[in-house]
């Protein structure tokens, strides 16, 4: 019995130091949410003030000096990375103004939507829907079609009314729903100018029932449209080495909030799979592969259950300790069966641990312009998610998976991990070129692309 808790205190501490144990992350004045990059940019400014803002971005115009704007630096793809200025908005945060008639809430760039959800549960107000993360900023999520899950609604932009954009030149435009202009900015990634101000539509607070529960993989597949259509929200977490699908369906309710599973329940779960995660990359494939099934055929990490609770506490995903690299896909609705299936049979053939799930969610269409989810009526996003891989992984899972649904039209998710050229993406969003002539009419000199942007698109 020692021996057995020596050994397992020492794996969680090895887990522990490997996920969380970094030494050298003061040494770099910036780096992103899930320690996948590092950069020393030549300067970081932090305005508080308009007039701030405007004056960084009318001197980098002039002298033609590269600056990129960071949120919370969640993205997984090298968006905010710079060698030049960084411009980060965590001292431009808080509202402007909260309008109880026309249920609109205007905030600045860099508040957070945690800041949002604070400013709205306080006055019994809520946003209809809530990413699983909720630390980023407005700008950062809307600029990159941050969504959710529910066949009805789509991604978070799509609930803003009106937004501000500082330009190149120093000008600031107001963006109105409905034009031209607005479904080319509002996911624009930074590139056509800073975000300064977002007006979101909301409504009265309201509580969610959760009904979690495991079916075998197959029949995930054959009653895949009755069970995307089967609640408001609904996500699908395929685990292939078990071949199990864990459904989640979610509904408002007007029953009592329980605290079954609490929050430490789901994190104390999350702890253990991770270690199981953790150690499946440590011993050889078809080892690692068995040591997931186990897992997840135990019932212990997904359990049957049901909890009621307040939006964002149900939305909301508990951040574990370790690292987590993702990839997400959007492909439409009529392909989303095929792409799965597709993923599946790589996956059970593939000389590597795949050890973390694939989340399946539907999100609504919508008419901004490098939205992965523009022109088509509902769209399947795969996010593929691996917990410390290594490069070589990375390369092959997310890689193959791009190859696989390149022929579906799969879109990227720009603030995940991906490699597409310009021919592409010129083939996939059907408005890059008017995009990008837009971009060159109003960042002529291109201070705002980096050479992740400038690879991808120029």
């Amino acid at each position: 019995m020692k021996l057995y808790v020596l050994t397992l205190f020492l794996t969680l501490l090895a887990w522990y130091l490997s996920s969380n144990g970094r030494t050298d992350w003061h040494i770099v004045p910036i780096l992103s949410s899930n320690y996948h990059f590092y950069f020393p940019p030549e300067n970081v400014i932090t305005p508080s003030t308009l007039d701030e803002l405007v004056n960084v971005i009318q001197a980098a115009n002039d002298a033609g000096r590269k600056v990129r704007v960071v949120g919370s630096g969640h993205s997984m793809s090298p968006l905010a990375v710079s060698a030049g200025t960084l411009l980060s908005l965590i001292n431009y945060r808080g509202v402007i103004r909260l309008d109880e008639h026309a249920k609109e809430v205007t905030v600045k760039g860099g508040t957070t939507l945690n800041e949002v959800n604070d400013i709205l549960e306080e006055r019994g107000y809520a946003l209809s829907i809530l990413p699983s993360i909720s630390h980023q900023t407005v700008a950062g999520a809307i600029s990159t079609a941050t969504h959710s899950a529910g066949s009805k609604y789509g991604n978070l932009a799509t609930f803003v009314t009106q937004f501000k954009l500082l330009l190149a030149n120093g000008t600031i435009v107001t963006c109105e729903k409905g034009t031209d202009f607005f479904n080319a900015s509002l996911v624009s990634l930074g590139l056509l100018g800073v975000i300064t101000q977002v007006t979101f539509q909301f409504e009265k607070r309201f509580d969610l029932i959760e009904r979690q529960e495991a079916k075998p993989l197959n029949y995930c597949i054959e009653h895949f449209e009755d069970l995307i259509n089967s609640a408001e929200y609904v996500k699908l977490w395929l685990e292939m080495n078990s071949d199990t699908c864990i459904v989640y369906q979610l509904d408002r309710t007007d029953q009592k909030p329980t605290n079954n599973p609490s929050l430490t329940a789901l994190r104390l779960r999350g702890m253990v799979y991770e270690m199981v995660e953790w150690l499946s990359n440590q011993v050889p494939v078809a080892m690692g592969k068995l040591m997931i099934k186990l897992l997840i055929d135990s019932g212990v990490v997904f359990p049957v259950h049901e909890r009621v609770g307040s939006h964002r506490d149900i939305f909301y995903m508990p951040l574990y300790q370790g690292t987590h690299h993702n990839s997400e896909i959007s492909v439409s609705q009529e392909n989303c069966v095929m792409a799965i299936s597709k993923l599946i049979q790589f996956v059970k053939n593939v000389d590597m641990v795949v050890n973390d799930i694939v989340e399946v969610r539907m999100v609504a269409g919508d008419e901004f312009w490098l939205s992965p989810s523009y022109g088509r009526p509902l769209s399947c996003f795969l996010t593929l998610l691996l917990y410390d891989p290594s490069q070589q992984q990375k390369d092959l899972y997310f890689g193959e998976v791009h190859r696989l649904t390149s022929p579906l039209s799969g879109r990227p998710h720009w603030g995940k991990e991906f490699h597409s050229t310009l021919g592409e993406m010129t083939t996939l969003y059907p408005k890059l070129i008017n995009f990008l002539s837009l971009q060159q009419e109003l960042d002529s000199k291109g201070i705002f692309l980096n050479e992740f942007l400038e690879s991808t698109f120029i």
